[in-house]
């Protein structure tokens, strides 16, 4: 039994966040193929095809916005309601989409790395299954490796308790209202989080982490793309 078959699903609002220049790549990562269509094509598509999902923003780089709509709507993703112009850093991007989107103070909005393709309905639904006893909800997976950490001269300076360690992944949902409460008071104290859920915590909300899926990968690297194909084979079997 699913998570939607026994949890009513929320009304869900999803930002995509496709602003990064694929630095560390050379290329733009986000139109590598992933089985005949770009990796940003298939990553909105796992969203577009939950009949929860309301409607889809995606953040660009400047300039891209016209060419990433078109893509995306040519791959007939009819969810796509538009795609904006990212700012300097992630927060300005997100920040851009949450102002614009349709949304209801009860709503819900979850914001996704669009260069994770693998993020399943299964993950999904897990994630909005606990959505009522806390303010937002994260996936994460345990650390496999000691975490050490050091200070500017490579010096250990603890080492930290593994089995409290985790890495956490996207896609973090959060309830419309509580979160563009959390980027406005984070901008007016000139707070700069590394992830939605920190601006939330910084707010003093309680954010919940939900088990991720080692497959929800992010391609960062030449490398994690070989990675990404046999997972992709895995997962559509």
């Amino acid at each position: 039994m699913t998570a939607s078959e026994t949890v009513p699903m929320p009304r869900l609002h999803v930002i995509i966040t496709a602003a990064g220049l694929s630095r560390r790549m050379g290329v733009n990562k986000l139109l590598l193929p992933l089985e005949g269509k770009p990796i940003l094509a298939r990553t909105c598509a796992v969203f577009n095809s939950l009949e929860m999902v309301q409607d889809i923003v995606v953040t660009a780089p400047e300039g891209l916005e016209d060419e990433y709509f078109s893509l995306l709507r040519g791959c007939g993703l009819e969810k796509v309601s538009r795609v904006v112009r990212g700012g300097a850093e992630r927060q300005d991007s997100i920040y851009e989409a949450l102002r614009i989107l349709r949304a209801d103070d009860d709503d819900y909005v979850a914001v996704h790395d669009a260069a994770r393709p693998l993020i399943t309905h299964q993950l999904i639904e897990r994630l909005c299954a606990c959505l009522a006893d806390c303010d937002g909800v994260i996936p994460a997976v345990a650390v496999k490796d000691t975490i050490k950490r050091v200070d500017a001269s490579g010096t250990v300076v603890e080492t930290l308790t593994r089995s409290e360690l985790r890495a956490v992944q996207t896609p973090q949902i959060f309830r419309h209202a509580l979160l563009l409460r959390a980027y406005e008071a984070a901008y007016s104290q000139a707070y700069l989080g590394t992830d939605d859920a920190s601006l939330v915590e910084h707010l003093g909300g309680r954010v919940v982490a939900v088990e991720g899926d080692y497959r929800n990968i992010k391609v960062t690297t030449a490398e994690d793309v070989a990675v990404l194909h046999k997972f992709w084979s895995e997962i559509s079997r």
